[in-house]
């Protein structure tokens, strides 16, 4: 990726005081798709990503769940971290959010350096994890990972004894995948035309 961000910096910086200036004039699609496009060519212009945030800002309740976890994720790689955004973030309704938006979201917010330990970490992070608790058995391996690594960065803990409820259903739906995984490597093995598994 960053070669590419190399091979496309002359244009990028030439763009980027036009970008900036239609700001005002963009939706919301167009501002989370240009955020994605930033954080995936690591292009780092702090005018423009200034000036991004800001407007995203004044219509962030308009932000469907995935652009929601789309915007955290592009701050995320990018390592900006504005503290408007970030508290306006930690207060989103999450109830729309499907397994995996969830799992961007959060791993986004710990990137990002919010700690559980903190007042508003430990509420964001409370309210994330009752929602993995709801939506762990449609958790991919990749979330399932990403959750257990947001909760460890985070520090994040609910009870002083016994296992966390969040940490349990990410471990039981972490075995699932693992035994799922198992038995299809199994099967594709023994009836390939069974399991779907296509010839080499």
């Amino acid at each position: 990726m960053a070669e590419a961000s190399a091979i496309h910096m002359p244009f990028l910086k030439t763009l980027a005081p036009f970008a900036r200036s239609r700001l005002p004039e963009a939706n919301v699609q167009e501002m989370t798709q240009l955020a994605w496009a930033m954080a995936t060519l690591e292009f780092h212009d702090e005018a423009l990503l200034d000036a991004l945030l800001t407007s995203s800002l004044k219509s962030l309740d308009t932000f469907s769940p995935a652009q929601l976890a789309g915007l955290a994720w592009s701050c995320a790689r990018l390592i900006k971290k504005n503290s408007l955004l970030l508290d306006a973030l930690l207060h989103v309704d999450l109830a729309p959010f499907d397994a995996q938006q969830l799992a961007l979201f959060a791993w986004a917010l710990a990137r990002l350096g919010l700690r559980g330990a903190a007042s508003a970490g430990e509420s964001a992070f409370g309210r994330i994890a009752t929602k993995v608790v709801e939506l762990h058995a449609e958790l991919r391996p990749q979330s399932v990972s990403n959750l257990a690594w947001c909760f460890a960065a985070a520090a994040y803990s609910t009870r002083a004894g016994g296992e966390p409820e969040h940490l349990l259903a990410l471990a039981a739906q972490g075995m699932s995948s693992c035994e799922a995984s198992t038995s299809r490597s199994s099967c594709a093995r023994s009836s390939p035309g069974l399991c779907g598994a296509t010839s080499q």
